[in-house]
């Protein structure tokens, strides 16, 4: 890069992150990662491993073969590893959901944003809601049936719900993520299994990245002592 203080993206000034391993760019939410301290790069650390906590992550995919694929591919990555490596609990994570990426979209809502489209949702969900169980984020996947189709996180669990069925995964019981790319789209299947698919959400990888790292902060937080979660990939 030729100008490391500059975002290639959008031209914004970059800012060091607060871990001083990353460079991130205020404007677009771009992130990039420190070969070392004065070259930024998208690619990974020194080591060509990405910077997630090795004492709560098992990283076992090809990272950087991923992060290289394309660039929808990256920022759903990027934003998963600033969210786990950055913010880390599950409160900043959801403030930076809230703040950046919920906003001014029909499409999305969460926690005292566009609570209007949950209506339909939380009637659905209500009669197997947990005690104090709450909507974070809602991501519809659908095309026709806003509000009715998509993937939610709660401060439990994730679910994944389709017009006729609803799949949840306490995030307690999070042990896995398998990371794919399907018609040239990032993809994390929790467990490995199909039925707990989070996938793109339109153009909203960012939050698709933002989405898994909430999830995966509110199992750190429902259990710290836990194993490691495995992070795969194809």
């Amino acid at each position: 890069m030729e100008n490391i203080n500059r975002c290639p993206n959008c031209g914004g000034t970059l800012e060091l992150s607060k871990n001083r391993r990353s460079m991130i760019c205020p404007f677009c939410d771009s992130e990039f990662l420190l070969n070392n301290p004065s070259t930024p790069s998208e690619a990974g650390s020194p080591s060509g491993r990405p910077i997630l906590d090795d004492r709560r992550y098992n990283l076992l995919w090809d990272y950087e073969y991923l992060s290289n694929y394309n660039k929808d591919v990256s920022a759903s990555l990027l934003s998963l590893i600033h969210c786990t490596d950055e913010l880390v609990s599950s409160t900043a994570i959801m403030d930076y959901i809230r703040s950046r990426l919920l906003p001014n979209d029909s499409e999305l809502a969460g926690d005292g944003v566009n609570e209007s489209l949950l209506t339909d949702l939380k009637n659905r969900l209500s009669r197997d809601f947990l005690p104090d169980e709450k909507i974070m984020v809602y991501g519809n996947t659908a095309v026709f049936s806003k509000g009715k189709e998509g993937m939610v996180v709660t401060n439990k669990r994730t679910l994944f719900v389709s017009k006729k069925k609803v799949f949840s995964l306490m995030h307690k019981d999070i042990h896995s993520v398998k990371v794919a790319i399907g018609l040239k789209l990032p993809s994390y299947y929790l467990n490995g299994k199909l039925d707990f698919y989070l996938m793109t959400m339109g153009s909203h990888f960012k939050l698709q990245g933002a989405m898994l790292a909430l999830a995966l902060a509110y199992a750190w937080e429902m259990d710290p002592n836990r194993e490691r979660i495995d992070f795969i990939s194809e």
